[in-house]
């Protein structure tokens, strides 16, 4: 977003819970678009999980929406109130609700992307814009940019590594909107305990397995996040081990394995989401 944007944000985050009454002229059009549009990804990603929770008879908790100063919404939390029959179960369960929120957010950077590189110079002047150096936080989504943009739009000359958040590029809302909803179904898919990965890895590989894979996968991230001084993996790192550390309920048969088709899409699952959070 523009630094004014920002800054207004922060103000009114700081003043969040006093009895100063607060000026929310400065929300523009594209802002709004962006916001809704990322409300639209997160349905769309519970829908799924209420989608196959109903096929399968599943009974499940409405989704907690957990708020972010910067985006609106930082994820949602939906939880298994009765257990699955198997493991298959789960398994669909879990990955219905990133496959269909990755849908939409692809779609909508796609879109966003193609009405970017046509639009004119007075167009993309009211467009926001995002630092460079976010913009390659993700493989998938910056390769998306650079491809459909052209002309090394987010490419950091030798050197130059250190202006890379001084350096922006304009994109169509949708475009931003659909960058930031990859971002969130990928962290989404994180292997750790009752995340969406936390569930796709229990089906897989077992309980045990899952909660070793998932403590070096929450040590990897803490480092991450420590090394990059990335917020945003530190947020996520915290989040995961207040609110989700638990692992899921167990389903009524946990000895029957997960099919050879279902392995064969959560690895693929795995490494999209690998790619989404891998920088440049």
């Amino acid at each position: 977003m523009n630094d004014r944007i920002v800054t207004k944000t922060d103000e009114i985050m700081a003043m969040t819970g006093s009895d100063v009454s607060v000026d929310v002229s400065f929300a523009t059009e594209p802002l709004s678009f962006i916001f809704l549009a990322l409300v639209g990804i997160h349905m769309t990603h519970e829908l799924g999980h209420r989608a196959m929770a109903n096929a399968y008879k599943l009974n499940i908790t409405a989704p907690t929406l957990v708020p972010s100063s910067s985006t609106g919404i930082l994820t949602a939390i939906t939880d298994l109130k009765s257990p699955p029959k198997d493991k298959n179960q789960l398994f669909d369960f879990a990955i219905a609700g990133p496959l269909a929120g990755y849908a939409l957010s692809l779609a909508a950077l796609l879109t966003g992307l193609a009405l970017t590189a046509v639009a004119d110079n007075s167009a993309i002047a009211g467009f926001p814009n995002l630092p460079v150096g976010f913009l390659r936080q993700s493989s998938l989504g910056g390769g998306l940019i650079e491809t459909f943009l052209g002309n090394s739009i987010i490419y950091l000359p030798e050197g130059a590594e250190n202006m890379q958040d001084q350096l922006k590029v304009a994109l169509h809302p949708a475009a931003i909107a659909g960058y930031y909803g990859l971002l969130v179904n990928a962290m989404s898919l994180f292997p750790f305990g009752r995340t969406d990965g936390g569930r796709i890895l229990t089906a897989m590989g077992g309980r045990i397995s899952a909660s070793v894979l998932g403590n070096i996968a929450m040590a990897i991230l803490f480092l991450s996040g420590l090394v990059s001084g990335s917020n945003l993996l530190l947020l996520y790192f915290s989040f995961f081990l207040v609110f989700q550390k638990e692992q899921e309920i167990p389903a009524k048969n946990e000895v029957e394995p997960l099919s050879p088709t279902r392995i064969l899409v959560g690895g693929i699952v795995f490494l999209v989401a690998i790619k989404t959070v891998s920088p440049l």
